[in-house]
């Protein structure tokens, strides 16, 4: 080998080391950077010169080294792993934000507030039975339900703005989504083009675009895969997200016309939902998955009353089995309907559950006040509800008049009067869960001024008008205690209107455990994945320090190799 090939061997040498030694500080100087993955020189021999040759061998020289790539220390499977978990993470962190939210509009942990005015109803309630001909006790009465409602009223509404109010993060999310798309698409460019002559990896980029693919996995649930040009496609919820240099926005519209609700959609597939709605959200079905989602499951998609509880039907308020049947094939429907969205959602439960036991009160102390009983409609043949007014009680003012609710619906009557085969009924308005304003709902109700403005017109007094009806106050006191409707569907237990509210409010409580418990483990779940990946992927500084000492002392050597050569030239020159 010539002195000069020696000289380009020696050259081979420092370069290398050169470029080792500035990948090592590279590395020291990120050693504190989040998402930076470890790099290092892959250093290979150079090539080989033929310098001779005998039978069964060719005789070769080297002429150096050289760098076949840079590369990264990072681990595919950990990064998949990690992105799964902390799509999790995300799913159960705004699920449990949700019902800590709900906890605090009731009055710290355990209800505090609106479980007085329930137990202030109930008191005065106790009083009104004890002595029902006193003014001022039934001016203390009316007064309790007056709060009663009013306290409704701001719970239920603060439950209805509370979801509204999640149209504003629900947007910031949608945004951060197509931002997080945005970057990816950009460096997905910038990425083909510095490895476009295949000769280096542009691994600081690479580490970017991981760092933003982690950032949108705890948004939504996102899939990916690399091409030959080093571009990532990234789908979300199946749907192509990021393709090459461009990536599709995802925008938000309004879910109907009435909730002031707002949910994602894609553009560009026409409105198509970004989130299908009908499938059972489970970890065995890989779909309980982003903190976007999980706003949204959270806030549901309208807002809730008692109706979308369905009730089981019960054989004995049947005439025939074909209408039993059919009442039960509606309920299963209706189950359905209700898992796949107050099961999922805990504001809508919640005002659901809250209405029920409203529109149980309130329904309760009025039928007892205006009793109904069912009569045949001669012309239809069907049964309706008129009132009793045989056993209704009347009011102890001059005009002794029954069928005076207390609780009356705001734009509906409880009775309209009409002849029936020549006798004259107060016949009873039903409640449709087709019209919401047949409805005994929060939203519906108000205490009665006729009531309110003259106390002597609550009816409780018999139908002679001597003196106070007493198993009418007794019939009050006794059916608050009386177990009334059963917390969920599928529930074994019926409650009365205290423990319903108490058993309401510690489901709340446990579905917020339970959140915030799936939320604690997927954030160890993630800390240990994390960990492993840094071990694969992070920066040492005691190694990187000890690579530098090596590789500055492979670039003196070389250097001296150098060094060596160029004196036997120069000697060989002046001979």
């Amino acid at each position: 080998m010539s002195l000069m090939s020696s000289l380009y061997t020696g050259t081979s040498g420092l370069r290398v080391s050169q470029s080792a030694i500035n990948t090592t500080a590279h590395n020291l100087a990120n050693v504190d950077t989040r998402g930076y993955s470890r790099q290092q020189v892959n250093i290979i021999d150079g090539k080989y010169q033929n310098i001779g040759r005998n039978n069964i061998s060719t005789f070769q020289v080297g002429m150096g080294t050289d760098i076949q790539q840079i590369y990264i220390f990072r681990n595919v499977f950990y990064d998949k792993a990690y992105r799964e978990n902390n799509g999790r993470l995300g799913f159960y962190t705004a699920q449990n934000e949700a019902v800590n939210e709900i906890e605090n509009l009731f009055g710290e942990m355990e209800g505090v507030q609106f479980q007085e005015s329930i137990s202030g109803l109930w008191k005065s309630l106790q009083n009104l039975s004890n002595n029902p001909s006193d003014i001022v006790v039934r001016a203390e009465f009316t007064s309790s339900c007056v709060s009663f409602v009013e306290r409704s009223k701001k719970i239920m509404n603060q439950l209805s703005e509370n979801q509204k109010s999640l149209n504003t993060n629900i947007t910031m999310q949608v945004d951060k989504v197509n931002e997080y798309g945005k970057k990816i698409a950009e460096l997905n460019v910038k990425i083909a083009q510095a490895e476009a002559g295949g000769t280096q990896k542009a691994n600081d980029y690479r580490d970017e675009r991981d760092n933003y693919l982690d950032e949108l996995s705890n948004l939504v649930k996102i899939s990916y895969y690399e091409n030959k040009n080093g571009q990532v496609t990234v789908s979300i919820e199946g749907v192509n997200f990021v393709l090459d240099g461009s990536y599709n926005a995802m925008s938000t519209t309004e879910v109907d016309e009435v909730s002031g609700m707002i949910k994602p959609v894609w553009k560009h597939l026409g409105g198509k939902d970004v989130f299908q709605e009908g499938e059972t959200v489970s970890t065995e079905n890989d779909n309980n998955m982003g903190y976007l989602k999980g706003l949204i499951l959270g806030r549901g998609s309208k807002k809730a009353d008692y109706t979308m509880i369905p009730k089981k039907p019960v054989r004995e308020d049947f005439n025939t089995d074909a209408e039993f049947n059919a009442a039960n094939a509606k309920y299963k429907d209706d189950l359905k309907e209700y898992n796949n969205t107050l099961g999922v959602s805990t504001v809508m439960r919640v005002q659901a559950q809250l209405d029920r036991l409203v529109h149980g009160i309130v329904t309760t102390i009025n039928d007892v006040l205006c009793p109904n009983k069912t009569i045949i409609d001669p012309v239809s043949g069907k049964e309706i509800k008129v009132l009793d007014v045989e056993n209704a009680p009347i009011g102890m003012d001059s005009e002794k008049k029954a069928g005076v609710e207390l609780f009356v619906r705001n734009n509906m009557e409880r009775y309209t009067e009409k002849i029936i085969d020549g006798k004259t009924y107060l016949v009873y308005n039903e409640e449709d869960a087709s019209n919401p304003y047949s409805l005994y709902t929060i939203d519906q109700i108000s205490v009665n001024n006729e009531i309110l403005n003259n106390n002597s017109k609550l009816p409780l007094s018999d139908k002679n008008g001597v003196g106070h009806d007493q198993k009418v106050c007794d019939a009050l006191t006794q059916k608050w205690n009386e177990a009334f409707e059963m917390l969920t569907p599928e529930s074994l237990t019926k409650f009365n209107f205290n423990s319903y509210y108490t058993n309401m409010i510690g489901e709340l409580s446990n579905v917020g455990n339970q959140f915030l418990k799936l939320a604690q483990t997927q954030q160890l779940a993630l800390n240990t994945i994390d960990g492993e990946r840094m071990a694969v992927s992070g920066v040492s500084s005691d190694e990187e320090l000890t690579n530098m000492i090596r590789f500055q002392h492979a670039y003196n050597a070389n250097s001296r190799y150098i060094t060596t050569v160029n004196d036997m030239l120069e000697t060989l020159l002046n001979l």
